[in-house]
């Protein structure tokens, strides 16, 4: 524990190094397959409430640089920008757009684990009341998905969009009932 104490101020400067080797990978016009791979890393930390231009710009640059057979990386760096595209002024049309198409192709790969990191792209910050309620579907649909992935971090994400989808109406007996099968992270 000491040691993750002590390594911890150290994770952003390092996030910071990673997001500036990435971004001159995609400057440098790296193999398109690297800098989609790189460019989905980096978008990783993305904080989904802060515009971010120039990262949009470089998933977006990746995805139209990325062949079309890739379907799995495809599917990812749309999660991505549906993400990064989400706090941009006026494009939330492009960031509904990309989150639909992002599970779509993770759909067709057939990969639970994608179709989960999708699914939680797409509805991370819903922006009206039908979203807010779509949540609650998506996370019966992303806990058991996530479960056989082996993935409890995720499933714990949609039993925490169960929970406080009951707990946001007052409806605290459901809440509690919602919150008694957390999985072990």
């Amino acid at each position: 524990r000491a040691l993750v104490a002590r390594q911890v101020p150290k994770v952003p400067a390092a996030l910071l190094r990673l997001q500036a080797r990435g971004a001159e990978l995609s400057r440098r016009g790296a193999d398109a397959l690297l800098t989609a791979r790189a460019e989905i890393g980096i978008a990783m930390w993305a904080n989904p409430f802060l515009p971010d231009p120039s990262r949009l710009r470089r998933l977006e640059q990746a995805l139209a640089a990325l062949p079309a057979e890739e379907l799995r990386l495809r599917a990812a760096l749309l999660g991505r920008l549906a993400v990064v595209a989400g706090p941009q002024l006026d494009a939330d049309h492009r960031a509904r757009a990309f989150a639909d198409d992002a599970v779509d192709a993770a759909r067709r790969t057939g990969d639970p684990l994608l179709i989960v990191q999708a699914l939680l792209d797409r509805y991370i910050s819903p922006t009206t009341r039908e979203e807010l309620d779509a949540r609650l579907i998506v996370a019966d649909e992303v806990i058991p998905l996530a479960e056989r992935a082996g993935r409890g971090d995720l499933a714990l994400q949609g039993h925490q969009w169960r929970f406080s989808h009951h707990l946001n109406r007052g409806e605290v007996a459901a809440a509690q009932k919602r919150s008694q099968p957390m999985p072990e992270v």
